[in-house]
């Protein structure tokens, strides 16, 4: 479940905070900006540039069986642009003091927690967007603005919905319980992204740490009994009102329980302690040994998402280009998300050489019985020779991943994604761009469709100056 499905999401998302603050102090003298300047100081024109997208349409996440919105790329553009546009404009005000600006920005990413377009509801609406793409509507809780819940759920899905997604798709079933820290930690790459290429998302050290620190906390509390009780508290909570109840409870128990499980009926689950409705929230006492071993490892894995010197401030490390006076910059990070069928081990290099913006990404595949590799490259914002004011960014993804995306499958498949976005200047500082992706059947995070798909996104950009 999400920063916020569960009774202690939004608990551990504020210790989370103040533990992200505690690293940024530790490394803010090691991890220094290469410029040397604080950003705080600067005159307004010289600060980071603030680089705004607003998705309008992502088809045909936008309508897969009726109109469907926020798609997950649309979600995690608006929440990017959110906090960047709220970060600057703070900083704005009040960057003659640092400290002030510093500790209202810290102030207002916690109180997002619990607003639209936040870190809460990136979590919940990914977890949405897979009910949607399988024609289940749903309701994100978070706009109930309920400041002094502990608990934010994704509600309003009957039993039978769920019964069929088991039944018809197991492994979107499986992606579901998944998809909210995927969105943390997806978010958390992006914003790093940003920073190392383009100098941007200076303002939100605390809360990529925070996004990051709390996916790892949510997902080590997963193999004890704690997760218990907080269930018996969800479902007496929630009593007879199916509606009202969350589509997972605990998350991660219920992705390791369904991982396990492909061919269980839903309904395997019994009968809800109130005696209406199935019971569907899974506990550790519901789960074997096996299924608690597979979960610490995953809680272990967890901590390479921290493995990112950019996540701290840093702006990479330096070195000589080609002719010995163009300067190159590279960086890497490490990432583990949960996957539909099983898992994934990420090793990206950044690199940066002049205009061009590249990134290399090792991808480390894992189920129940094997391992399998994937490769992915990307070009960011790569000015073309005959206008350099328009940008593309191609990526090309290719993988070998279990057979039918199934935990238990010693054989696999070869894939892959071929994605193209253009970006082009409209007036001043607004732009537009456009996307095409088609890919085959297989998981790749940020995208809902486990089997072939062919799409592409339409949006508006803002940018204070041109990200190079």
């Amino acid at each position: 479940m999400p920063i916020s499905s569960d009774p202690t999401r939004l608990f551990l998302c504020r210790r989370a905070f103040a533990l992200a603050a505690a690293i940024q102090f530790l490394f803010n003298g090691a991890m220094a900006d290469t410029t040397g300047t604080d950003n705080a100081r600067l005159p307004d024109a010289a600060r980071a540039p603030l680089m705004l997208e607003l998705p309008l349409l992502d088809m045909p996440d936008n309508f897969p069986r009726g109109p469907a919105f926020p798609s997950m790329q649309q979600s995690l553009r608006l929440t990017a642009s959110m906090y960047q546009a709220v970060h600057r404009g703070i900083d704005a005000g009040l960057g003659q003091h640092p400290l002030a600006s510093e500790l209202v920005q810290d102030g207002f990413d916690l109180l997002s927690l619990y607003l639209p377009l936040g870190e809460s509801w990136l979590h919940e609406e990914w977890h949405r967007a897979v009910l949607s793409s399988r024609g289940i509507n749903s309701f994100d809780e978070i706009y109930k603005f309920n400041f002094l819940s502990l608990a934010v759920k994704v509600s309003g899905v009957g039993d039978s919905d769920l019964v069929r997604l088991k039944r018809d798709h197991p492994q979107d079933l499986v992606r579901l319980y998944e998809a909210g820290v995927e969105a943390q930690y997806l978010h958390a790459r992006e914003l790093s992204k940003d920073r190392f290429f383009f100098g941007a998302n200076r303002y939100a050290r605390i809360l990529n740490i925070a996004s990051v620190a709390s996916g790892i906390v949510y997902l080590g509390l997963s193999t004890f009994s704690y997760v218990d009780r907080l269930t018996d508290q969800m479902n007496a909570s929630d009593g007879a009102n199916v509606l009202g109840r969350d589509v997972a409870g605990w998350d991660f128990t219920a992705w390791v329980y369904d991982l396990y499980r492909p061919h269980e009926p839903y309904e395997a689950r019994g009968i809800h302690p109130s005696g209406v409705g199935i019971n569907r929230y899974i506990k550790t006492t519901d789960l074997t040994a096996d299924q608690i071993r597979f979960l610490r490892l995953q809680a272990g894995l967890s901590l390479l998402n921290l493995a990112d010197p950019v996540l701290y401030g840093s702006n990479g490390f330096g070195a000589e280009g080609p002719a010995g006076n163009d300067p190159m910059r590279y960086s890497f990070s490490l990432h583990h998300f949960l996957t539909s069928f099983g898992y994934s081990v990420d090793a990206t290099g950044f690199f940066k050489h002049g205009d061009f913006n590249g990134c290399v990404t090792l991808h480390n595949y894992a189920n129940g019985q094997k391992y399998f590799p994937g490769l992915e490259l990307e070009a960011l914002q790569y000015p073309l020779f005959f206008a350099t004011a328009i940008t593309v960014s191609p990526k090309i993804n290719i993988w070998l991943q279990p057979l039918n995306q199934d935990f238990w499958t010693a054989s696999y498949s070869g894939g892959g994604l071929a994605a193209l976005k253009c970006s082009f200047p409209v007036y001043q500082h607004f732009g537009a761009w456009v996307e095409i992706e088609g890919k085959t059947g297989g998981w790749v995070a940020g995208d809902v469709h486990l089997g072939p798909s062919v799409g592409g996104e339409l949006g508006i950009s803002y940018m204070t100056r041109p990200p190079r």
